[in-house]
């Protein structure tokens, strides 16, 4: 019988370095080839997804109870992704440019969020970040569909730690 969904991920993880998990031999797993998905496999270790240029990907959607750790998620160059949606407390760097389809993305939770990369993201027109007050790096160049107000209403809540602001 297939093992457990944590104890799939436990065996990856502990195959791989401390900080970055192969996704590719995650998502062939058993722990996540079930219905069930993510949001039942333990990562506790876990502290870097790297899904950049990933072509498949369409949504994500993450929560910090199961990987608590994640401080990097990296998920440049996605030409697919459309959404992105997390809950990531110890998350510290999202990379998302150069995904010309994404149009939302929705940072909850996410109080330690010092980088946040959308470079080239034509499509984003949600981007709510409403926890980030050190968010340090903002790069936005190329969001041409992101309305003042969103732009504004993140600048509130970040302004006093912001030191890179690319607006291009």
């Amino acid at each position: 019988s297939p093992p457990s969904c944590a104890a799939s991920a436990t065996a990856l993880t502990a195959a791989s370095s401390p900080s970055l998990v192969d996704v590719e031999a995650l998502l062939a797993s058993p722990a996540v080839a079930t219905p069930l998905g993510w949001e039942h496999v333990s990562m506790p270790r876990l502290v870097m997804i790297n899904l950049a240029h990933w072509r498949s990907l369409r949504r994500l959607n993450l929560d910090g109870a199961n990987a608590p750790k994640l401080d990097a998620l990296l998920v440049n160059g996605c030409e697919q992704l459309t959404f992105i949606s997390s809950r990531l407390p110890s998350l510290a760097l999202l990379n998302a440019s150069s995904c010309a389809r994404l149009h939302t993305v929705r940072l909850l939770e996410s109080p330690r969020l010092e980088t946040l990369k959308l470079a080239s993201c034509k499509a984003l027109d949600t981007l709510v970040a409403s926890e980030s007050a050190q968010l340090a790096t903002l790069t936005l160049f190329g969001c041409r569909a992101l309305g003042g107000g969103t732009l504004e209403g993140l600048l509130r809540v970040c302004g006093g730690a912001l030191r890179s602001l690319d607006l291009n």
